[in-house]
């Protein structure tokens, strides 16, 4: 029985990775947004600290992503996009989280999947204070986010699968604070 519900699992990742790709077309599948209103949590946001992470749940032969070069890029697309970029240690500024994860799916009855799931996160990290209690702030609490999941057989474009999704999600939160914070003539 124990195999039966692991296949079952197996199967419901597979057909779950399916749907996501095959609704790529869209250049919004896959995102969720935590606030009904993007734009209005971006509202009057100048500055961001940067945050990338980026996980391997084992070592993918070649080269892997490197967090430096990814947090660069992402950097340079807020200052293009009119957003300050804040010192690390200054705990006031909100964070924009980039978080990328590489997967090989579990290992079956002794055999190695070839099947690799790749999900990455933009999350824009905020103090918040709640209504009810001024007093009462919640730290780091997740204002807006954006999500997506792919998978494929061919763990060899990962990093430029990755480099796409990721230029994807970013283009998506620059395009909300640039609505969010329309430029004057």
């Amino acid at each position: 029985m124990k195999h039966k519900s692991m296949w079952g699992g197996f199967i419901s990742v597979l057909l779950s990775l399916f749907f996501v790709s095959a609704s790529s077309a869209s250049p919004q599948s896959g995102t969720i947004y935590l606030a009904s209103n993007e734009d209005a949590v971006l509202k009057k946001l100048d500055t961001v600290r940067v945050r990338v992470l980026i996980e391997y749940n084992e070592p993918f032969e070649g080269t892997n992503l490197a967090s430096d070069e990814l947090q660069n890029q992402i950097e340079l697309a807020l200052q293009k996009t009119g957003l300050k970029i804040g010192k690390k240690d200054d705990l006031s500024i909100p964070v924009l989280s980039c978080e990328v994860r590489f997967m090989r799916m579990q290992e079956r009855a002794g055999v190695k999947s070839n099947v690799f799931v790749f999900k990455s996160d933009f999350t824009l990290l905020e103090t918040v204070r709640l209504d009810r209690d001024l007093n009462l702030a919640v730290i780091m609490s997740p204002t807006w986010q954006t999500s997506h999941y792919y998978g494929t057989q061919d763990a060899g474009h990962h990093i430029e699968l990755s480099r796409q999704n990721v230029q994807r999600q970013l283009d998506a939160f620059c395009n909300a604070w640039l609505k969010a914070n329309p430029k004057s003539p």
